[in-house]
């Protein structure tokens, strides 16, 4: 990443989830690609569901973002984040 700081681009899920159709304004723009507007109207249909029901295809991502926090218990949350912390440590994550 840092041998080549334009050809690499770190998207972060909690900032996709919190604003999706910005996200994928930004990772068409460090394309270079235009964005489709068939493109722009699936994000939105698949990430502004009024209702986050269990048997939808389509969540409200700035509810479901979080949900890991509450739905694991802390042992099973202290488990994942000890195997992924150096991977988190790369992409910016504080420990």
């Amino acid at each position: 990443m840092r041998t080549y700081p334009d050809r690499v681009k770190i998207f972060k899920y909690e900032t996709l989830a919190e604003d999706p159709l910005k996200s994928t304004q930004d990772v068409y723009r460090f394309t270079g690609l235009d964005l489709p507007n068939n493109v722009v109207n699936w994000v939105r249909k698949n990430t502004e569901s009024k209702y986050d029901t269990a048997w939808g295809t389509a969540r409200n991502s700035t509810v479901t973002k979080d949900k890991w926090r509450t739905e694991l218990n802390s042992k099973q949350r202290n488990m994942i984040t000890s195997l992924c912390m150096k991977t988190l440590r790369l992409v910016g994550y504080k420990a």
